[in-house]
């Protein structure tokens, strides 16, 4: 049995048995992702969540409505849910980069900028959401609950309301991003950049880590799958069950198929009308021209 600082030089001593410490559920000596289903999903739901937001955030822009508060919270939940996509695709694409040899650039990956940055968006991004969550829940209940003692929310509470969010959940992300012993390399603890220690230590800052993610212990066995899975899927489900569902979306979605429909049957019909006009009727129009102008003479 040996011990070393790190994993990656116990990938440099594979005939030993028994080395520690062993890589994160993630990693291996190859890949930052060593789970090929894992590094399928990072890639499906990475382009879900960015495809999905972008649109929602368009439609939202676009699409007049009188419920201005609900559209504005929106495209707050909306501009969240594409950062948690932008984390998902930076991680995707560093698999890429270092496959094959990633046991080689662990360290300096972890401790690079862009690992940083990928750690950020991903709490960013799970915090900001479940802010604007709790915010539209809120609303929806005070108005369904208490439809006339309890006035609608304004645009001007919703903008100081949301602003006051931001600023939290950019303080609860940028935070460990301080130069801060406690918070040392906080976001590089893994290759995966994530809040969420998926190592079986406990460094400092985990304590942080726990409070802003989880008040329970995960088993190591599922740590992979609840950063792939639990914490970006609402990037992925919320354009469908906040916009791409609902009555307004699907409605002119109908209506522009129905449009092109239409303007494709008529292109059709106007098409064979004049490829007719062409044919048999040009023979009749040239007859009814020399009779016509017979009958001058």
């Amino acid at each position: 049995m040996r011990h070393t600082d790190e994993f990656r030089f116990c990938c440099l001593a594979r005939h030993v048995a028994n080395c520690y410490p062993e890589p994160d559920e993630f990693s291996s000596c190859e890949d930052l992702m060593s789970n090929s289903v894992l590094r399928i999903c990072v890639w499906v739901l990475s382009i879900i969540s960015l495809a999905g937001n972008v649109l929602v955030i368009v439609w939202r822009i676009f699409y007049k409505t009188n419920n201005r508060v609900h559209t504005f919270l929106i495209i707050n939940l909306a501009i969240g849910d594409f950062c948690m996509g932008l984390y998902l695709l930076i991680i995707a694409a560093v698999d890429v980069y270092y496959r094959g040899e990633y046991f080689i650039h662990d360290a300096t990956w972890r401790a690079s900028t862009l690992c940083q940055l990928a750690g950020f968006f991903s709490t960013f991004s799970s915090e900001l959401s479940v802010f604007t969550l709790t915010v539209i829940t809120i609303h929806r209940l005070a108005v369904i609950t208490f439809p006339f003692r309890v006035s609608r929310l304004n645009m001007s509470w919703s903008r100081a309301i949301m602003a006051l969010v931001w600023l939290t959940v950019g303080l609860l992300a940028g935070l460990p991003l301080a130069d801060i012993s406690y918070f040392r390399n906080f976001y590089g603890r893994s290759g995966v950049c994530l809040a969420l220690h998926i190592t079986h230590e406990k460094p400092s800052g985990w304590e942080y880590a726990v409070f802003v993610f989880l008040g329970v212990k995960i088993p190591p066995q599922v740590f992979a799958w609840v950063a792939v899975f639990i914490l970006p899927l609402n990037a992925a489900v919320n354009p469908l069950l906040y916009t791409l569902a609902t009555a307004p979306f699907l409605g002119r979605m109908r209506d522009r198929v129905l449009n092109v429909q239409h303007s494709f049957k008529s292109s059709i019909m106007r098409r064979n009308t004049c490829t007719s006009y062409g044919g048999g009727d040009l023979r009749e129009a040239v007859q009814m021209k020399h009779y016509g102008g017979g009958q001058h003479q």
